[in-house]
């Protein structure tokens, strides 16, 4: 996820979406569209209250910017251009992007590799203007305190540099396949040997705020989440409540109403779409979960936001925040209209 923040004068810092207190993103904060081209701009106007806020502003902080289509840029260049009548980079603007191009690119659907580099801000007109400033601390490492966890995150942030910076030995006969360390695979027990590794004594404490919010199974694929999720909700005293999705197609569209049958809800249901949850939410009380969209920034909902359901409704998840400025307050999470940006499906879902 791409996170911004911007220091301004009159308004109180504004940083990273979860990392600092007050963050956004910048799809969030600057209306970037979903759907970019080369001419595309924001959806700020020069009177709106973000148009006041960017020309009060006198620093902008975008992290992770590796991972955005350089349209995004080129969009918020454009847009700031406008709103500050100067014509400049960035309206005159000083922007600091952070990321390192080692780590995952943006993802484009069934594309080549020389597209989606081509896709990269290197590869933008702005580059030219950019000064390229290189991090080389690692400061988590100095500020340590325990030498045996420090000499071990240090290896770790060695191997990841080495694989960077391809000086590590890929497997002969592969093209980018390379052996991890031994001591960081988990050979033997599957799945549940893994959710045992990072969730030992669950049972007993499921229920505990700061034994859930320092640990997370992280894996790409939408397939593999929702098994381990199911895994580890099974662990979980209590029933299951479940949550179907109330989808339908918008049959305005012409050639959506040839066969009205194949778009049935339990169909629909059946999809299974990157950028949305499940057909069937299946959840407990207890089970952590993760905001996918921007609820209420202010309030420490947004894109990213763990919590833990306390109560399960059937309109509304009553939930505790875990991680950001706000860990500790309940809030309720309302069932949300939420539309794919880009599903490939030959009809509109609603």
């Amino acid at each position: 996820m791409e996170k911004l923040g911007f220091v301004s004068e009159s308004d109180p810092p504004i940083c990273s979406a979860l990392l600092i207190d007050g963050g956004r993103t910048a799809h969030s904060r600057f209306r970037i569209p979903l759907k970019l081209n080369e001419f595309s701009t924001c959806n700020i106007s020069r009177e709106s209250r973000e148009a006041h806020l960017i020309n009060a502003a006198k620093l902008f902080i975008w992290d992770e910017a590796p991972m955005l289509h350089k349209f995004a840029f080129e969009a918020v260049d454009r847009t700031f251009r406008d709103i500050t009548c100067v014509d400049k980079p960035f309206g005159g603007k000083v922007f600091v992007f952070g990321g390192d191009f080692r780590q995952v690119l943006l993802v484009i659907p069934r594309s080549l590799r020389a597209e989606v580099v081509s896709s990269s801000l290197t590869r933008s007109f702005l580059w030219k203007h950019l000064k390229v400033m290189k991090l080389t601390i690692n400061m988590r490492l100095s500020q340590a305190h325990n030498l045996r966890k420090t000499m071990k995150q240090k290896r770790f942030a060695e191997l990841l540099l080495d694989i960077g910076d391809s000086n590590y030995s890929i497997i002969p006969g592969t093209e980018d396949s390379i052996n991890l360390p031994s001591d960081l695979v988990m050979t033997k027990g599957g799945l549940p040997a893994l959710i045992n590794f990072v969730y030992p004594h669950l049972i007993e404490n499921y229920e505990n705020v700061d034994y859930m919010v320092g640990k997370a199974i992280l894996t790409p694929k939408n397939v593999d989440v929702e098994k381990i999720s199911e895994l580890v909700l099974d662990q979980l005293p209590g029933n299951f409540t479940i949550y179907p999705s109330a989808d339908s197609v918008d049959l305005s569209e012409e050639g959506n109403t040839s066969q009205p049958q194949v778009y049935s809800p339990e169909f629909l249901r059946s999809l299974k779409i990157p950028d949305l949850p499940p057909g069937e939410l299946k959840l407990k009380v207890g089970a952590p979960i993760i905001l996918l969209r921007n609820l209420a920034p202010s309030q420490g909902l947004c894109n990213g936001t763990r919590l833990i359901c306390r109560a399960l409704q059937n309109n509304v998840i009553e939930t505790e925040i875990i991680t950001g400025s706000h860990v500790g307050s309940r809030v309720f999470v309302p069932r949300l209209t939420l539309n794919p940006s880009d599903s490939n499906l030959p009809f509109i879902l609603k």
